[in-house]
């Protein structure tokens, strides 16, 4: 499944829970089944974790390393590391397997 939420489709800008909110409603499940990856730690990541999906800060190598291993939520510097044998992973942890 492929979607795109805009901030001028929901009507508000991250991190409302109300963006969070459409973002589930497309993807039809509940918002703890959700993964929402993004760069900017506080719009992004604490954003969709308040409203209650699963945050992953998308940090590439091209930045610094500051912050990374005290952030308190799963970090990913490419999107590969995500897949893994055919699962969705959050580190170590599987959200979704096939």
């Amino acid at each position: 499944m492929s979607f795109i939420v805009t901030s001028e489709e929901a009507g508000v800008e991250k991190p409302s829970s109300l963006f969070f909110r459409l973002c589930v409603e497309k993807a039809g499940c509940a918002p703890e089944e959700c993964i929402f990856t993004g760069d900017n730690m506080r719009k992004d990541v604490e954003g969709a974790c308040s409203a209650g999906l699963h945050g992953m800060w998308y940090h590439p190598p091209r930045l610094e390393k500051e912050n990374e291993g005290r952030c308190g939520y799963p970090v990913i510097r490419s999107y590969e590391e995500c897949l893994k044998d055919g699962r969705i992973c959050m580190g170590e942890m599987a959200i979704y397997d096939e």
